[in-house]
């Protein structure tokens, strides 16, 4: 364990894997369990860990560009993976069992991003022209957000009193932070 600054201490990660050639961690929770992406000669895959030194779970989606994006306390996991039919989102629950396929309606691409203790997902979905924030709550709430006057939308995440962060890009092509409160009909 190495240290940089007053009371900060960090340790390196690598996904224990043969022959990882790199690692990124995408979101931690509470408890500090982890989930991310690792990468190997042969591709890269998605992946939940239960803490630095716990288990390590390979997260079964194939192979074209898998990753785990959010965790929350309870450990449900969110993240995105590609195959035949398109680009889709995932929502894992503890049990190590994908339990839900996630396709926002009309989307050619669903990038669910993180997921707060009451199970509501934020991400972003794009159709053929441009990206649109959204909100989940499975089975049967999806709710599609675009900030006034920009070409682009996406909410990256949710925290426990429904406080959601984002990002829009406006005609110019700049970044805008957004911050919003999920307000549910």
């Amino acid at each position: 364990m190495g240290s940089s600054g007053a009371g900060t201490s960090f340790k390196t990660y690598d996904a224990p894997v043969p022959n990882v050639s790199g690692t990124t961690v995408d979101s931690i929770n509470n408890a500090g369990d982890f989930v991310g992406i690792y990468t190997v000669s042969g591709g890269s895959a998605a992946f939940a860990y239960a803490s630095i030194d716990g288990p390590f779970i390979t997260i079964p989606l194939g192979d074209n560009l898998p990753e785990a994006s959010g965790i929350n306390n309870l450990t449900q996991v969110v993240g995105s993976y590609g195959d035949s039919t398109g680009f889709h989102g995932f929502l894992r629950d503890p049990g190590e069992t994908i339990t839900a396929t996630i396709d926002f309606p009309g989307a050619v691409q669903t990038v669910p991003l993180a997921i707060n203790d009451a199970g509501y997902i934020v991400g972003y979905w794009t159709d053929n022209r441009t990206s649109h924030a959204f909100v989940i709550h499975l089975p049967d709430i999806f709710l599609s957000y675009d900030a006034p006057g920009v070409i682009g939308t996406s909410f990256s995440g949710i925290n426990s009193s429904g406080l959601i962060s984002g990002i829009s890009t406006d005609k110019q092509r700049v970044a805008h932070v957004l911050i919003a409160q999920l307000q549910v009909p």
